[in-house]
């Protein structure tokens, strides 16, 4: 499920594409969007369900007899364990018919509420084969095309992949039984390859990202021509093969090897510690619908191949900063329970405004939880340096009665810190950590 260089490779941005990429959020709900970029302002602000951004919060895993060589063949010692501490439930694996083992991982971890994002290949499973394996769970959330089929299905990759989608698409969509799991488009190794594949709109529900940010904060205005690397750049691209659909990052996140050769940089595990709670409230701010970071584990210990340094967990199965602190913030957020609809909250934020990002959402008890943060760069990819961004005190002042305020680092551990309420406004401090406040 890895490629030497994860980057969509280009060799010239085009006119067309810049276009494109300065418009890729286009997909996107006007007035989600603002929202998301205008929350600053005094007007009331819609929320969106805390459980909404649970849900939206996946990792990438390997489940199958094959991982066995590999850290997932501690499944009962380390994954399972580590898994239910994380506490998400969203999990992206590969479908393999036949597999046992994967057959009885999936089953244990389905019973325990987790569902599964799972990649299709036409080298592997046929669309009937496809209908028998999802058919089996009834916790499959979506099912995607390919992975990098211009590199792997060879010179005739452009008919296979085209007529391999339809018809996955159209036998999952005909059959009562699987008719509402999604379906993903596939996910392109080259930009070049975008174009030639063209437009399958109508045989996918979602587009489907593979964007790394290649040793960059998650907020990157890019590193190219037409802010390339950057979320706008990678939705433009997507745009062209499915315009207007909902929007996945299936493989997204940072290795730790610093010093590896080659073409996709690290970051060191303090700097990824704050990357990752980021990735998963930049995302969802920008209207992704869900995230999958990549991966749950180093998959051996290995100080020289970056590709087995992707893990939120060491090899054995130690917790890395990324670990913790998505731990956390998912702890200080879950709210188990039925869909409701999130109220609006009026508020103005103040003070040093300079990269503040931030999220509104609120609980079923009413609570609203806004996450703010600097969307700092952490990490000089070329001179391999960490920067720290010094707290900064900012001011919210709501335009309704407080009756208690209270803030949490999810880095630094889970505990509330009251804050004084003064004519209704708060001020905390915020810096490239999320920090989460708590408003009644």
């Amino acid at each position: 499920m890895k490629s030497k260089d994860r980057r969509i490779c280009v060799t010239q941005a085009s006119v067309i594409l810049a276009v494109l990429s300065l418009f890729g959020v286009g997909i996107l709900s006007v007035n989600r969007l603002f929202e998301a970029t205008h929350a600053q302002g005094s007007v009331a602000v819609n929320a969106r369900q805390a459980a909404e951004f649970i849900d939206s919060v996946g990792v990438n895993v390997h489940l199958n007899s094959n991982s066995n060589s590999t850290a997932y063949g501690s499944f009962d010692q380390i994954i399972k364990p580590r898994l239910i501490e994380l506490g998400i439930t969203q999990l992206r694996d590969e479908i393999m018919p036949n597999d046992q083992i994967l057959d009885t991982r999936m089953n244990q971890l389905g019973a325990l509420g987790f569902k599964f994002q799972l990649i299709s290949s036409p080298q592997q499973v046929s669309r009937p084969d496809l209908l028998k394996f999802i058919k089996k769970y009834g916790f499959i959330r979506a099912v995607e095309g390919p992975k990098t089929p211009d590199s792997t299905l060879g010179v005739n990759w452009l008919t296979v992949t085209r007529t391999y989608q339809q018809d996955i698409y159209q036998g999952i969509k005909s059959d009562p039984a699987t008719k509402n799991i999604l379906v993903a488009m596939p996910l392109l190794a080259s930009a070049n390859a975008v174009t030639q594949l063209g437009d399958i709109s109508s045989w996918v529900d979602c587009i489907n990202l593979n964007n790394y940010y290649m040793g960059r904060n998650p907020g990157t205005a890019g590193w190219g021509d037409a802010g390339y690397g950057s979320l706008t750049w990678h939705l433009g691209l997507a745009n062209q093969v499915a315009s207007g659909k909902s929007v996945i990052s299936s493989e997204s996140g940072w290795h730790n090897l610093v010093n590896a050769s080659g073409t996709h940089p690290g970051v060191p595990e303090s700097v990824a510690g704050k990357y990752v709670p980021r990735l998963y409230l930049e995302h969802l701010r920008r209207g992704l619908m869900r995230t999958f970071a990549y991966e749950l584990i180093d998959e051996r210990n290995d100080s020289v191949n970056a590709a087995n340094n992707f893990g939120l967990l060491r090899y054995n199965g130690t917790p890395k900063a990324s670990f913790v602190a998505l731990k956390n913030l998912v702890s200080l957020l879950r709210d188990p329970g039925s869909s409701f609809t999130p109220g609006r909250l009026g508020y103005t934020l103040s003070g040093n405004l300079t990269d503040v990002r931030q999220v509104l959402l609120q609980k079923r008890d009413g609570t609203f939880y806004l996450a703010v943060w600097v969307e700092a760069v952490n990490w000089d990819v070329d001179k391999k340096i960490e920067f720290t961004t010094s707290p900064r005190t900012l001011t919210v002042a709501v335009n309704s009665a407080l009756l208690s305020a209270a803030y949490c680092i999810p880095n630094d551990g889970v505990t509330w810190q009251s804050l004084a309420i003064r004519s209704n406004s708060i001020s905390f401090p915020v810096s490239d950590k999320v920090t989460l406040l708590k408003l009644r």
